[in-house]
């Protein structure tokens, strides 16, 4: 093409907010007329726009999109025949799917969690564009790096968010309205990277990182640095390795001289307790005929930090750090009847090395939720130390700091006509949790005025349960979640409840579904008029009665009609009694738990201490200790924290 020019969201498969102006633009030569057409070919309705490019050579059109609408073409033309047709539109509801790596997780990850989804699914009119990773620290830029919208189909599907996949999902299927998610998502990011300068100006250590990062020299070594040093750690580890050099993968390898440790389990309660370095693993398997010359399945957990794997000395996979599940597909060639010895090689770079608890260790055939045969790995196993080595450098992650992704990521789309965002963040912020509340207020307003589309919705996570990394009592995760819940203060926000969605031992759990669901409940009860309920229990008035030696809390519940209590572990939400998750203090702020019981809408808590009670807590913990409040829907009560007057 010539001169006019087109941003990347404007293409084949796009899908334009329904009832409001859209705006259409992009760049030409100056002085040239703009024609913009947008036709709705079942209707065989159109409608004419037309513009003069201005001397910065930018032009922009707005068109009215009224109601959804599937077969939609839309022709840009200018006055010197270049010209793009964008085929396969659509008109319905656009949101912007944000945050970090649990917003980001795609459907390739949950797919042994949702096979059936996987293989079968068809849903053309729930569309994701998934935004190219891109940072900049110098200027709010004008276009994407990379992304194409894409439709829901067995080919696509699993590049898809899992969680944005399935609240689009559940819209589509309950409105019959086209939904476009466009996925604007970076692991490990702080929400500082996803906000402005402009959103930053109340907070000045990040406006002075932001600063720092702003020099591309600074930069360029922050970069080297964390490649040479990564190179440097591993490299002269790998040289230091008798592992390697004697080859322990191989089935010759004498091993007397090993000792042997029951897996899976923490290095912390064993003799590899703080150990940083290599440390080889072994364990004999009896493979019978009937798994040989098939599929065969090998999964190990998830392992820290980083493993190789070989079976019979061959190499059969590795992954490079401690997050993803460890699922490797054993070559039909590899097993053979009888003795088979699996070998893997894990690098600890911080000391807390581990085998995850409660996961899978197992080799089996068929598909993971139709097994065939399987053979536990759990057990004992041979272990022997490859070499010693310090701490690993720690590394820069420079896309993390303030203004990067939202300069380069999210500034691109305010032309966008969008309904709302949905946000999955706070992970990254858990180190110092206290500004959060103030972060989000500055970035929620931020958005809206970019988009000047007034106070549109903006859907948020609590973070989920979580316990397996963290510190017991300063780990920020409450904090965090006590700051997400004052979120619902501000206009047109909603806050889902995760709580019992989490994975105590995963930092990603893989329950997206219902993540995705509970944030479509909240645009099917707020935006689309339908009666459905959308929030778990929530308070609406907190009663105090002093009796002789003792006060009663009376917590009266909205959302709910018969207070349900729920053992959080048990998958078929088995009723059970305790709940032992509500503190309250005193003057002084010092926490005890309190007997709870509920009778209907009502929660009675026991205070008994001749002090009356100040300040009450639910759920403030890395995860609940016991039992949790659900509706009768089916959602949560979410963790809070009040003052009691």
């Amino acid at each position: 093409m010539g001169c006019l020019r087109i941003p990347r969201l404007i293409s084949d498969g796009m899908i334009l907010q329904r009832n409001t102006h859209v705006r259409i633009w992009g760049y030409d030569c100056s002085g040239r007329e703009i024609t913009v057409i947008l036709s709705r070919l079942l209707e065989e309705k159109e409608q004419v726009r037309t513009t003069i490019v201005n001397q910065e050579g930018y032009w922009e059109i707005w068109i009215d999109t009224k109601e959804e609408s599937t077969e939609c073409q839309l022709i840009i033309r200018d006055s010197e025949a270049e010209e793009y047709c964008i085929k396969n539109v659509c008109i319905g509801d656009v949101f912007i799917c944000a945050g970090q790596s649990n917003m980001e997780l795609p459907m390739e990850r949950v797919k042994d969690q949702y096979p059936e989804i996987i293989e079968n699914v068809s849903m053309p009119y729930v569309r994701q564009f998934k935004i190219i990773e891109c940072c900049d620290f110098h200027k709010e830029t004008e276009e994407l790096l990379g992304g194409s919208w894409k439709e829901a189909q067995v080919d696509t599907i699993r590049e898809f968010s899992a969680t944005a996949y399935f609240f689009g999902k559940f819209l589509y299927e309950n409105s019959n309205v086209p939904i476009g998610l466009v996925n604007a998502t970076y692991g490990g990011s702080r929400i500082q990277s996803w906000m402005s300068r402009e959103m930053l100006a109340d907070f000045k250590k990040d406006l002075d990182l932001a600063d720092t990062y702003s020099n591309d020299l600074f930069v360029k070594h922050q970069q080297y640095k964390n490649e040479q040093q990564m190179m440097e750690w591993h490299g002269d580890l790998d040289k230091r390795d008798i592992g390697l050099e004697e080859k322990w993968y191989k089935n010759h390898c004498y091993i007397n001289e090993w000792d042997t440790m029951e897996l899976p389990g923490f290095f912390e309660y064993t003799p590899l307790k703080d150990f940083i370095g290599v440390v080889w693993f072994r364990k004999d398997i009896i493979i019978p005929k009937s798994m040989v010359g098939k599929k065969v399945n090998l999964w190990l957990g998830t392992i820290v930090d980083s493993d190789t794997v070989y079976i019979n000395g061959i190499l059969i996979g590795r992954t490079e750090y401690q997050y993803p599940p460890r699922k490797y597909n054993i070559p039909k060639e590899v097993l053979h009847e009888g003795v088979n010895t699996i070998t893997i090689r894990v690098k600890c770079e911080n000391g807390g090395g581990r085998f995850t608890p409660n996961k899978e260790y197992k080799i089996f055939t068929g598909e993971y939720h139709k097994m065939e045969e399987f053979i536990d790995l759990t057990g004992t196993w041979c272990y022997r130390i490859g070499a010693y080595a310090g701490k690993i450098p720690p590394t820069d992650f420079v896309n993390w700091k303030p203004t990067g992704l939202y300069n380069g990521m999210m500034a691109p789309c305010h032309r966008y006509a969008i309904n709302g965002i949905i946000w999955y963040q706070g992970e990254g912020n858990t180190d110092y949790p206290y500004n959060y509340e103030a972060l989000s207020t500055e970035m929620i307003r931020g958005y809206r005025e970019k988009w000047n589309q007034g106070s549109f919705p903006f859907y948020y996570v609590q973070l989920p349960n979580f316990t397996i990394d963290l510190d017991e009592v300063n780990s920020g995760w409450p904090e965090l979640r006590e700051e997400q819940e004052r979120l619902l203060d501000i206009e047109n926000t909603g806050m889902i409840c995760a709580i019992d969605l989490g994975e105590d031992n995963d930092l990603h759990p893989l329950n997206k579904m219902e993540v995705g669901e509970r944030l479509a409940r909240l645009v099917c009860a707020k935006q689309y008029g339908m009666n459905i309920e959308y929030s778990g229990p929530t308070i609406e008035h907190i009663h105090v009665v002093s009796k002789e030696k003792q006060t009663e809390i009376i917590i009266t519940c909205g959302h709910v009609s018969e207070l349900l209590i729920k053992d959080r572990i048990c998958r078929n939400h088995r009723t059970v009694e305790e709940l032992i998750d509500f503190l309250v203090a005193g003057d002084e702020a010092v926490y005890e738990t309190v007997q709870a019981k509920v009778v209907g809408n009502r929660i009675h808590l026991q205070w008994e201490k001749e002090e009356r009670p100040r300040y009450l807590r639910y759920c403030h913990s890395n995860a609940p200790k016991g039992a949790l409040l659900y509706n009768e829907a089916g959602l949560p009560m979410a963790p809070f924290a009040r003052g009691i007057e």
